[in-house]
């Protein structure tokens, strides 16, 4: 008889047999540290299959389930919130004394004046062009309706100071500052189309309305410029009523003592930017 021979797997002590379906899972095994991190059979891989416990834990950890991953949770955000309130920016770049901050500071102040400069520049270009627009429109609608070019301008500028957006606590609106009621009137007395109340923020339409009911109310008041326009201001029955309770002053004495307190002082205000745009 011929004695078997046992031959091992090289290195393993292994039979022929074992080593056939043992060997390369236990090879893989012992290589395991060796290949990558998320190789099949390395201990950190979640999805190995005796892992898939861990996966779940490691799941459910981030998403803040179960009792240790809320408290990870909480201590994890304590200390990020810790962090935030105890963090202070490094500013040595711009407040140091080395020619490098001294150029970024000279580079970011100038930066500032630069944006300051075309800000500014941009608003002296808006507001120049609104004032060119109002005042064209108030000499056109003035000589339309027969009045002063030179008093709607004045009227504007003490209303709303050439601003077309201007509201006052009274829900007057636009650059010649009309309530709606008024507006809606004046508009359908002389067949102007007016739409509703956001039409008196169009220059045009509030200037027109505005010219029409002031030359009704000069009409109303025979050009007697004290009272019309102090009834531009304070309403005509108003102005009217105080006329009849006092007969025996002139239009000025009347405004200047009987007049509410900010009539007594719109008439002046409009007379004195008239004669400045006359000039």
């Amino acid at each position: 008889m011929i004695p078997s021979v046992r031959r091992s797997m090289p290195g393993r002590g292994l039979t022929p047999k074992q080593g056939l379906g043992v060997a390369p899972a236990a090879r893989l095994r012992a290589q395991g540290t060796e290949k990558d991190s998320w190789s099949l059979f390395s201990p950190s891989n979640p999805w190995r299959p005796n892992g898939l416990q861990r996966g779940k834990r490691l799941l459910e950890s981030f998403l803040g389930q179960g009792g240790a991953g809320r408290a990870r949770r909480k201590r994890s955000t304590r200390g990020t919130w810790q962090r935030l309130v105890a963090w202070r920016p490094d500013l040595r770049w711009l407040t140091g004394r080395s020619r490098r901050a001294q150029r970024n500071r000279f580079f970011l102040l100038g930066g500032i004046a630069l944006v300051l400069g075309v800000a500014a520049a941009c608003m002296l270009i808006e507001t120049s062009r609104r004032e060119r627009r109002w005042r064209v429109l108030a000499e056109y609608h003035a000589r339309l309706t027969g009045l002063d070019p030179a008093l709607v301008k004045g009227v504007i500028r003490a209303e709303s100071a050439g601003n077309p957006y201007a509201v006052s606590r009274s829900g007057a609106r636009g650059l010649m500052q009309l309530m709606p009621a008024t507006a809606k009137e004046t508009a359908e007395r002389n067949g102007v189309r007016y739409r509703g109340p956001d039409d008196l923020f169009e220059p045009d339409t509030n200037v027109r309305l505005g010219t029409l009911y002031l030359a009704q109310l000069r009409r109303q008041f025979r050009d007697d410029e004290w009272l019309y326009i102090a009834a531009y201001n304070a309403g005509p029955g108003r102005v009217g009523r105080l006329r009849l309770q006092n007969p025996e002053l002139s239009s000025e004495d009347l405004i200047r003592r009987h007049a509410p307190a900010e009539t007594r002082a719109y008439v002046p205000t409009v007379l004195r930017y008239r004669r400045s745009e006359g000039q």
